[in-house]
């Protein structure tokens, strides 16, 4: 017996040598796929709630033009207000823009498959957001009240969608963790629902169509801007006159002549003219 002993102790080492190995040979292959999986959903979730919050701060500042213009009024001197409108313009208009630039990462498939985009709330926000921007741009919104009051609208249906995109589908998933497993998965619960019908990850056929119709409208909003950029002024071309000099018409064979060249010319089948008498 004490003899078999030895065999018994490599036999075991050697299988603890083998699982060792290929449980690092497994872990090997896993560990990049799980790393860049995980930086990927913490990049998107980062995105998201800076997004949101930066649509917060465009819909505050434009919804603060009349405290900006009662603080215009208070400035006695002219390039003191010059730069405090400026400022307001460029930190509002500057935002916006920063919301289209980062929000276009949720436009893309493969992103959406792996952190749960709210669709089609977070992408139809910044579609509203990106018209917002067209029309800042084409139009003289802050002297116009009309342009204005539509640009607030804008901003402001794009927040609220947004922002009930990240709370009621994508921070879901914090909610549901922390609820048994019969219970969160449940369509009777609101978080369950809301993140079963319209999480990217747990219906993806939701999230191609939506993805469809978001991103055209994206698009449309794009090729507007562009057409714009050509003719920023709006002005028509003006036509060119033709700088050749017109040549006067030759005289026809059926022209009048005049009434001397006419009496010294006779006609064809006239008399000839008799020669004075001597």
């Amino acid at each position: 017996m004490l003899e078999l002993l030895p065999m018994m102790l490599q036999a075991a080492q050697a299988n603890l040598t083998h699982i060792y190995n290929l449980t690092n040979s497994t872990a090997a292959i896993i560990a990049p796929k799980a790393i860049d999986a995980g930086l990927a959903v913490f990049v998107e979730e980062t995105l998201t709630v800076v997004i949101l919050l930066l649509m917060v701060l465009a819909i505050s500042l434009q919804l603060a033009r009349g405290y900006f213009l009662r603080i215009l009024k208070k400035f006695t001197l002219r390039l003191t207000a010059d730069l405090w409108w400026l400022i307001y313009i460029l930190l509002r208009d500057l935002t916006v823009f920063l919301v289209l630039f980062l929000g276009f990462v949720l436009f893309l498939p493969s992103a959406a498959l792996v952190y749960p985009v709210a669709v089609p709330f977070m992408p139809l926000g910044i579609d509203l957001y990106a018209f917002a921007l067209v029309l800042i741009l084409v139009k003289e919104t802050d002297e116009n009240g009309h342009y204005d009051t539509l640009v607030t609208t804008l901003l402001a249906a794009g927040t609220a969608l947004y922002m009930i995109g990240t709370i009621a589908v994508t921070e879901s998933a914090v909610q549901l963790s922390t609820l048994p497993g019969t219970v969160s998965m449940s369509t009777s619960n609101p978080w369950g629902f809301f993140y079963t019908y319209f999480s990217s990850v747990s219906n993806p056929a939701l999230e191609i169509y939506s993805f469809y119709v978001t991103f055209a409208l994206l698009v449309i909003a794009g090729l507007y801007a562009i057409k714009w950029s050509f003719n920023p002024t709006g002005a028509k071309p003006k036509t060119v006159p033709n700088p050749t000099p017109k040549v006067a018409a030759m005289p026809s064979a059926t022209a009048p002549q005049p009434a001397e060249h006419a009496a010294a010319s006779p006609t064809i089948g006239s008399a000839a003219p008799k020669p004075p008498a001597m």
